[in-house]
């Protein structure tokens, strides 16, 4: 329908040349399926040579079906904005709270859909279901508008933070580290730390956050009242003390894990001989994808399990002395 859309148009601007036939620019098969149509009217010059129209002009039936397709592409613009993920933001489970508020909060001041926004633990903002987990991450890190990335002690151990902020990083678009409330920019290392940190601890920071990001998305901030509340909520909010003591000791034993998080404890501590993949994990729990990693990173922020890469480059997952702890505490190994 494109092409039928363009003739349309420049019919109606008056802008079609006044010989149409198969030495032309414009399809002449498209021309002959509006004029028998009844869409454009036209001399026909036709002859054993080829297809060929004279003085064609738009009717009024055709000037209704422009406006038909016309309509037809801005819906199918509208949907196809509504469904791209202008706003993603990067972060550990164990930061879920801080990513709750500001999310409420970012949707108040900036008036984004929950569409436009990618937030893999919060619900309403997680991936949908049956996608392929790796794949449409890595798309949306690189095709996000802005990227938030929320940097705490939590977030710098989880191998996928980690992965998304150098994906991003390495892309070269506008990426916005945000430290949770209480973190030290000087925790900020790498290429990462030549870029300006804000902190969601800092009022006046929040606010400049607003102020960058609807410059990046090019669209108009809210008034200040209208959000002010948020703000409130997330610079209020009390981040719970990591599990260990400054000398790395464990502080104090993990609460008692959901049902499948402690049946992949248990089976990755029966294949210690050899560290199991997301994919194993999700097909023995028989779950999908989404479901085994939102598990999977809720050990890893426990420092039940560890992560690290194979040599094929795939992210396996094994038992650390805290998850073997864990099971032998509850008589499970």
């Amino acid at each position: 329908m494109r092409e039928h859309l363009r003739i349309l148009e420049l019919a109606a601007k008056g802008s079609l040349p006044r010989t149409i036939d198969s030495a032309s620019d414009l399809p002449i098969e498209v021309v002959q399926e509006l004029i028998e149509a009844g869409h454009l009217k036209a001399i026909d010059a036709s002859s054993h040579d080829g297809l060929a129209y004279l003085e064609p002009k738009i009717t009024l039936t055709g000037r209704e079906y422009l406006a038909e397709l016309t309509s037809r592409k801005m819906q199918d613009k509208m949907q196809r904005n509504e469904a791209r993920i202008r706003l993603f933001i990067s972060h550990s489970n164990r930061d879920s709270a801080l990513v709750e508020l500001l999310v409420a909060f970012l949707r108040a001041a900036l008036n984004l859909p929950a569409s436009q926004i990618r937030c893999t633990s919060i619900d309403g903002y997680r991936l949908p279901a049956g996608a392929n987990t790796d794949e449409q991450l890595r798309r949306e890190v690189n095709s996000a508008d802005a990227f938030i990335g929320i940097i705490s002690s939590e977030s710098l151990k989880s191998l996928y933070v980690a992965f998304e902020l150098g994906a991003r990083w390495g892309v070269g678009r506008p990426l916005f580290p945000l430290l949770s409330p209480g973190t030290d920019a000087r925790i900020l290392d790498g290429p990462l730390a030549g870029l300006n940190a804000l902190s969601a601890g800092n009022r006046a920071q929040l606010q400049q956050l607003v102020t960058d990001l609807a410059r990046t998305l090019e669209i108009r901030p809210e008034v200040p009242a209208s959000y002010e509340r948020d703000i409130d909520s997330i610079v209020n909010l009390k981040i719970q003390p990591s599990s260990e003591h400054n000398d790395g000791s464990i502080h104090s034993s993990p609460e008692e894990l959901a049902e499948k998080e402690t049946q992949i404890l248990r089976l990755v501590a029966e294949h210690s001989d050899h560290e199991l993949q997301l994919k194993d994990i999700a097909q023995a729990i028989q779950e999908n994808h989404t479901r085994a990693e939102h598990y999977v990173d809720h050990l890893l922020d426990e420092e039940l399990l560890h992560d690290s890469l194979s040599m094929g480059g795939q992210t396996t997952y094994g038992l650390t002395k805290k998850g073997r702890a864990y099971l032998a505490e509850r008589r499970f190994i």
